[in-house]
């Protein structure tokens, strides 16, 4: 996963990813959407617990959540224009890990 969608996806900033979002023929478009399709399917993964949660939690907490779904967002939301959520894997771990962090912080506190 890490070589083959999120070290490409990390080449690209926030402004960039928003501005590619607008032009749905485009080339870097058409590969950023490759990359969220290996991320969809590691998500199925996760909410199938095909992947043990915790590990995936202490492995991508804050970047996953964070940095990733900034990126990604803007594509995401140009794809789900129809109404339909092309990413819904996507968009429960992201639900997930922010449900997650707001437990271990409930329990700092």
């Amino acid at each position: 996963m890490q070589e083959q969608a999120l070290d490409h996806i990390n080449t690209y900033a926030p402004a960039q990813m928003k501005e590619i979002a607008k032009d749905a023929h485009a080339p870097e478009y058409k590969t950023i959407s490759l990359y969220l399709a290996r991320i969809e399917h590691f998500c199925v993964g996760v909410n199938q617990k095909i992947y043990d949660p915790k590990t995936v939690y202490e492995l991508a907490h804050g970047y996953f959540d964070g940095g990733l779904k900034r990126r990604v967002d803007p594509i995401i939301s140009q794809k789900n224009q129809s109404g339909e959520d092309f990413y819904a894997n996507i968009h429960k771990v992201f639900v997930w890990m922010e449900n997650e962090t707001q437990k271990h912080e409930s329990k700092r506190s």
